[in-house]
């Protein structure tokens, strides 16, 4: 993986803007470049091939004349009848070498690519995330990086495509200037018909790799949401929408086999006229006693090389193909992640998590999603965070631990500026659950202590009996060790998982971003008091019996904090109760008699 950073260092956008797609073409040169240079000695290998390929096809001609010649008393010698046959050795020598070097570079690019690219998807954060749509990142990393990283065998092949050629034309000028002029004449054509090939056949391929992974995208949402389509009843419906895109795609598919078509007849109609007509000078050559029968034949065989000069259609469009799936490999590379880097190696001191936020501003495209928020929250209280959907809850939750990064303010942590901290300081001090929690490692005990530097005897089995989930576990035929694969966990059991794993990690703030959603409320209870490890608590809910055991409630609506209170003052609001129910807010003047509150501030805490 070094070597891969090494070898391209994409230029990342600061700014959130995608570079143009004359700048993603010269950055996706520079990745075509890097991938030669990912196997040295595959490329070597590679390289060899090519050489002693183009050696076999330039002497070889030169040789059979010679043998001819030599045949016919012209001139003898030994060399002349072993050279051939040592040629025609080293010919097959270069075709092995070319096909285990090609793929042998070919496979150690796209384990690279596909390393950097995962490792790049999975820096993205939550914004450059959303970018790219599940179906579409599986496209690219599986199809588009194995496609770019055939770079070394394609450019060898074109390189080959001319060199070998152009060398055969000038072996046609030593043998007679009428003969090189000739086949110039005949050949000019091709610089056309080539350039306008590449250009329209790479646009082409461009379009119909979009086309592939936006049909994959959907078919990905729809394998996600089979249950409700077949709770719906509209397996159909969603069949027509996931495979909608498939005409453009034939559209796509039947242009591109136009434009090699329409290349492929002006060159087959180019190669037996310059042929020929080469052939007849050679001829006439003969007659006049100019070149030697042998150089004849010597004519035929470079006329051959050279008419390969009209017949590079498949390596030009290979190449075309190479290069638009460097393009989408490097659209992913170049994408900026929403998160930077920690500026210092700040490190925190003492404390609970005490929690200050400036001005926090968080925009998402042309949507205000924060709007210039202030909040204390003072260290070791309980602090619940409610409001309808799209009000900014869990974006304010997810920049305490710099899931994402504000677009404006400042987030401190014990009077820490969070983005001043490295990755595996912020990890150890903010932990999060999610509602949906995913399971990551091998077995049920992995997913646990996933992430933990160590984990000592025991702690797997406490964070579950802390998560109520040792119970479930233990009824798994392997228990702990039940390869994740095998599991089907209801949405309550996977919650269960997720609170295990931020058991197992105390920290001085632990998030819960809707975690207990689907926890009976006396299950969530007992899990609350388990989790209670004397830090802040920042409890994303939309239930009143969770805000009631908050020690404060922040109601957060389009993006600002309406009040910090503790839930029992907030109760006689109607529009509070409504966020909670999550039905329409009340007229503004049913909550006027109550009067906005506005604390955000440190107040007295109570604790569980």
């Amino acid at each position: 993986m070094n070597s891969a950073k090494s070898l391209w260092a994409p230029q990342i956008s600061t700014d959130g803007v995608q570079p143009s797609p004359a700048t993603l073409r010269k950055q996706a040169d520079r990745l075509l470049l890097s991938t030669m240079a990912a196997s040295p000695r595959s490329s070597i290998v590679l390289l060899l091939g090519a050489t002693a390929q183009a050696v076999t096809a330039l002497f070889l001609p030169g040789t059979i004349a010679a043998a001819i010649d030599a045949a016919a008393g012209v001139h003898r010698s030994f060399a002349d009848v072993l050279c051939p046959a040592a040629l025609l050795v080293l010919a097959a020598t270069a075709s092995t070498a070319l096909t285990l070097g090609g793929a042998a570079a070919g496979a150690r690019a796209a384990f690279l690519l596909r390393m950097a690219m995962l490792r790049r998807v999975l820096a993205l954060g939550l914004r450059g995330q959303r970018r790219y749509p599940i179906g579409d990142v599986i496209s690219r990393v599986v199809g588009n990086a194995a496609e770019a990283a055939e770079a070394s065998y394609g450019v060898v092949s074109i390189v080959a495509g001319f060199v070998i050629p152009v060398c055969g034309v000038a072996a046609l000028w030593s043998i007679d200037w009428t003969i090189g002029c000739t086949f110039v004449v005949g050949v000019a054509p091709m610089a056309l018909v080539s350039g306008g090939f590449l250009k329209r056949y790479g646009a082409h391929q461009t379009r119909y790799q979009e086309v592939q992974s936006d049909i994959s995208a959907r078919l990905v949402d729809a394998i996600a949401g089979a249950r409700s389509i077949g709770a719906m009843g509209t397996t159909d419906k969603e069949t027509a929408r996931v495979l909608a895109p498939l005409p453009e795609l034939a559209a796509l598919g039947r242009a591109t086999w136009e434009v090699q078509r329409a290349a492929t007849w002006r060159t087959s109609l180019l190669m037996p006229v310059t042929e020929l007509a080469v052939l007849g000078v050679a001829g006439i050559g003969v007659t006049l006693g100019r070149i030697t029968p042998g150089s004849l034949v010597a004519v035929a065989g470079y006329t051959a090389l050279g008419i390969g000069l009209l017949d590079n259609l498949d390596p030009l469009a290979r190449l075309a193909r190479v290069r638009a799936s460097a393009v989408r490999v490097t659209e992913i590379m170049t994408t900026a992640s929403g998160v930077g880097g920690a500026v210092a190696g700040a490190s925190l001191p003492d404390g609970l998590g005490a929690l200050s936020i400036r001005a926090l501003t968080v925009v998402d495209g042309d949507r205000l999603i924060l709007d210039a928020i202030d909040l204390d929250v003072e260290a070791g209280s309980s602090v619940a965070i409610v409001g309808r959907s799209g009000a900014g809850k869990s974006a304010l939750a997810a920049v305490v631990g710099r899931l994402i990064d504000p677009d404006a303010g400042e987030v401190r942590l014990d009077g820490v500026p969070v983005h001043t901290l490295g990755r595996l300081a912020l990890s150890q001090a903010v932990t999060y659950a999610f509602a949906q929690p995913a399971t990551l490692g091998h077995t049920i005990g992995d997913d646990i202590r996933y992430g933990l530097l160590t984990a000592p005897d025991g702690l797997v089995e406490r964070a579950a009996r802390a998560a109520h989930a040792h119970d479930f576990i233990q009824r798994l035929p392997d228990g702990y060790d039940t390869p994740l694969t095998r599991l089907k966990l209801s949405g309550g059991e996977r919650q269960r998982m997720g609170l295990a794993r931020a058991a197992a990690r105390p920290a001085r703030v632990l998030v819960l971003d809707d975690a207990t959603s689907h926890l009976d409320t006396v299950t969530e209870l007992l899990v609350s008091r388990a989790l209670n490890f004397g830090g802040t608590r920042l409890i994303i809910t939309h239930r009143a019996s969770t805000a009631t055991r908050a020690d404060l409630v922040v109601w957060l609506e389009a993006g600002k904090v309406r009040a910090v209170a503790p839930h029992a003052e907030l109760w006689e609001i109607p529009a509070y109760r409504a966020a909670l129910a999550g039905g329409p807010a009340p007229d503004d003047g049913e909550d006027a008699a109550h009067g906005p509150i506005a604390s955000t501030g440190p107040r007295e805490t109570r604790h569980e």
